[in-house]
């Protein structure tokens, strides 16, 4: 039989407001910073079966992220959280309970969660993203005019004074799912972007660090929202990729910190000799055209007084010297670049292709 309180009907199922909707109470307090906590207490009348969580749900309650409005009360920078305390208002042996209090809280302290419904389903949350800093120091061998950093005698400068204070950006993204996918995650680890990604060209982003906690997720099922007096088990997994993008001193352009690019230097170039006027000429009686491309055309490094030396290359020869037959040209040293990483398409990671959105 459906009940009457007030003169309002009520079924066996169903949580209605009482008062028409207006709140019974409410208060405010305000901090020190400006920020305030609003809270008001509705009246519900509930059926003779119903509890807590359907007096919860009841229709008219305030839901999280609607923002402050009652009557001519209005707070639009005030949010709904999703505190909530809900409390038999009346209470007497021997009769079944109707009428609860339901007091909210609103606050004008920005969410760090979207509050559409209540999450029944983990695996709907919106992914974290958070971004920091990391700060390291690297050895130059350029300035910032793209000119290298050598001695008054032309040498390269190496060691702890040729170090400099350097920062990359570290992003970090947090996901529920519900595998782990631990085989694929693995093959991944240490290797860099594939694809473009955030606005970074390929290799410029790599995978540094993974991390994952299994969790559970009990009474609700997430395909139909009904109980099932069990647990569902799912992961939150957490990926942080570094990004390493810096500027080519000689080309300008912008290239990838995570592959090494050397100024090409050594103790040996192609076999050749120096003439008196200090031009180099490659070749010898026994091997006329030295090959770069083959170790036993190379030989121990000698200045043109004949001493051993280490020197800045040009595809093997002495970089700024003279080359006045064969096929090498003196100039600048050259770059050697090492590529170590291998690539990966992180994209199937679920990961977000746009971190603004």
């Amino acid at each position: 039989m459906p009940s009457y309180i007030q003169g309002i009907l009520v079924s066996a199922s169903t949580s209605i407001l009482a008062r028409d909707g207006y709140p019974r109470t409410f208060r405010v307090k305000r901090d020190k910073k400006g920020n305030r906590v609003y809270t008001v207490r509705h009246l519900v009348l509930a059926g003779v079966r119903d509890g807590p969580r359907n007096v919860l749900a009841c229709s008219g309650l305030p839901r999280p992220g609607s923002t402050w409005n009652f009557m001519d009360d209005v707070d639009t920078t005030a949010w709904c959280t999703n505190v909530a305390d809900v409390n038999l208002h009346e209470e007497k042996e021997g009769e079944n309970s109707k009428v609860w209090t339901v007091d909210q809280e609103f606050s004008t302290i920005p969410p760090d969660v979207c509050f559409d419904e209540e999450l029944g389903d983990p695996l709907l949350a919106p992914q974290k993203v958070s971004i920091s800093t990391i700060k390291y120091n690297e050895e130059a061998t350029y300035d910032m005019f793209g000119l290298p950093i050598v001695n008054s005698s032309h040498e390269m400068v190496r060691g702890p004074q040729a170090e400099f204070e350097a920062s990359r950006i570290s992003i970090r993204i947090e996901q529920n799912v519900a595998s782990l996918g631990l085989s694929l995650v693995k093959t991944m680890m240490n290797t860099v972007n594939q694809l473009p990604m955030w606005g970074l060209s390929a290799r410029m982003i790599k995978l540094s660090d993974f991390q994952a906690e299994k969790k559970y997720k009990g009474g609700v099922s997430f395909e139909t929202g009904t109980g099932t007096g069990g647990c569902r088990v799912y992961w939150t997994r957490t990926f942080t990729f570094d990004t390493y993008a810096r500027i080519d001193p000689q080309s300008g352009g912008e290239v990838s910190g995570f592959d090494r690019y050397l100024r090409d230097e050594g103790t040996k170039t192609l076999i050749g000799s120096w003439n008196t006027s200090g031009a180099f000429i490659p070749g010898s009686p026994a091997v006329p055209s030295p090959d770069p491309t083959n170790p036993a055309h190379f030989q121990r490094a000698v200045d043109a007084d004949g001493n051993y030396i280490r020197t800045l290359l040009n595809r093997g020869v002495p970089a700024g010297a003279a080359v006045i037959t064969g096929t090498h040209l003196g100039g600048d040293a050259g770059v050697i670049v090492i590529q170590k990483y291998e690539e990966s398409n992180f994209f199937t990671l679920g990961i977000p292709t746009d971190l603004e959105l």
